[in-house]
């Protein structure tokens, strides 16, 4: 992960509602939050972390914000054995959730 990616996701988690699963910060949110400036920057690094398969995006549309959700365990499972060639050991297997690498990541960001 570029550091970019590394200060946007713990924030799409941590605007995360719990009842619905989804958050919607804006691109200005994050910027502001994460400390960069460039909206493009910012609007990148999320279709990065949406392309390595760390959340999900749903778009509504001109005007509104996206909704973003993170990507289960399972899921994030598919898209490695559909992009990637599997590993040759069970490593992967042991590997935790994005969750819990993105409650890590919360739990120590300064915001």
């Amino acid at each position: 992960m570029t550091p970019i990616e590394h200060g946007i996701y713990p924030l799409l988690m941590r605007y995360q509602n719990r009842d619905e699963g989804v958050s919607w910060p804006s691109l200005k949110l994050l910027a502001k939050k994460s400390g960069y400036k460039s909206l493009g920057a910012i609007s990148d690094a999320v279709s990065r972390l949406v392309k390595r398969g760390l959340i999900k995006r749903i778009r509504r549309g001109l005007g509104k914000s996206n909704l973003y959700s993170p990507t289960t365990y399972e899921e994030m499972c598919r898209i490695r054995s559909k992009n990637e060639e599997p590993p040759n050991n069970t490593d992967h297997l042991t590997e935790e959730p994005p969750w819990e690498y993105a409650q890590e990541l919360t739990e120590d960001a300064e915001f």
